[in-house]
């Protein structure tokens, strides 16, 4: 079986040379263990945490050589716990790999999605889409008449957010790269989407949020954030889900912009919380989700990629502005 291993410490973002695709034997589960093949794998930016030195970013991190953890739609091959049989069809964490010995102290799901396809699991079924609906309900508790605006909204949590808010009757507003992305965003359903690569984003967001915004998904953090919220209603709410600008030791570049974002914040009263979708949301979050796509309400957008040797093309592109909307996740293979 094929795997991909973690070669060298990416420089900032990650490139497809700091991984590497080795050929392995087929690991053996231990009693309580399940062997899986992997199916789909999700591709989340949250993983490059795990990339740094240890000793640097002051967190647990990878040595090199192992392989990245992260989550993925799988099949039972062996099972050696009395909880799952061969042919189970499970979502949970595993490694970057063809197979996987997959431990149920991580707490694995059953999936038994009838029509809808099994990718969703690691899509708007699974973190993204409990991190969206966290987000829009509890945290910012958006209402109809108001504005929420959205970064990333070409991404795998901005497209659900989005459209979540629109059928609560909010007023969208989407910021992604390019205007190719933006008229994507906009066909979902979203009022407006702003360039933020447009040499006038500034003026251009400004012009999208006359009243300024009442709520703000928050993907991306650095200088966009600084540009939001300038434009921040009174009291407005961030739900802060993601810093991708900075998710790499190192990348803090830049004059420091603490002192402004300090005087934003206490002039417009705003309020910013962050979370985690898989704790706020979980299980009742999933199940909203659900109802949600089966009543046509929302459309979960996908791009899918073939094949375990593009995974690390994958996983690098999404830090890059790739033309990819909606959830990234890599076919592996298909159920026996």
């Amino acid at each position: 079986m094929r795997k991909v291993v973690l070669a060298k410490r990416p420089n900032i973002d990650p490139r497809p040379d700091d991984f590497e695709i080795v050929d392995a034997g087929m690991p053996e589960p231990k009693d309580g263990q399940l062997l899986v093949k992997v199916l789909w794998q999700s591709i989340d930016p949250y993983v490059r945490l795990t990339f740094d030195d240890p000793t640097i970013a002051g967190a647990p991190g990878m040595a090199l050589g192992e392989m990245p953890l992260g989550r993925a739609v799988s099949q039972v091959v062996t099972s050696r716990h009395p909880d799952f049989a061969a042919g189970d069809i499970i979502e949970g964490r595993t490694h970057w790999g063809e197979y996987a010995v997959v431990d149920p102290a991580v707490r694995p799901t059953k999936l038994d999605f009838g029509e809808i396809p099994l990718s969703y699991a690691v899509g708007a079924l699974g973190m993204p889409g409990q991190t969206a609906y966290a987000g829009v309900d509890k945290v910012l508790n958006v209402q109809a008449g108001q504005t929420m605006l959205v970064s990333a909204a070409a991404g795998a949590v901005g497209t659900l957010a989005g459209q979540i808010a629109k059928h609560r009757g909010a007023r969208v507003v989407g910021i992604a790269g390019g205007p190719d992305k933006c008229a994507e965003v906009e066909k979902l359903g979203f009022d407006a989407c702003v360039d933020y690569k447009a040499a006038d984003f500034s003026d251009r967001l400004a012009a999208a949020l006359p009243g300024g915004f009442n709520a703000y998904f928050e993907n991306v953090g650095g200088d966009m954030s600084r540009i939001a919220f300038q434009n921040a209603s009174y009291g407005a709410k961030v739900a802060l889900c993601g810093v991708l600008s900075v998710y790499a030791v190192g990348n803090e570049t830049g004059p420091d912009r603490l002192p402004e974002v300090m005087r934003l914040l206490f002039t417009k009263g705003l309020t910013i919380q962050s979370f985690f979708g898989e704790l706020l949301g979980g299980a009742d979050a999933t199940v909203a989700m659900r109802k949600l796509i089966e009543a046509g309400a929302i459309t979960p957008r996908e791009s899918i990629i073939e094949g375990i040797e593009n995974l690390p093309a994958a996983f690098s592109g999404i830090f890059r502005g790739n033309d990819h909307v909606g959830k990234v996740v890599l076919h592996i293979a298909d159920p026996d």
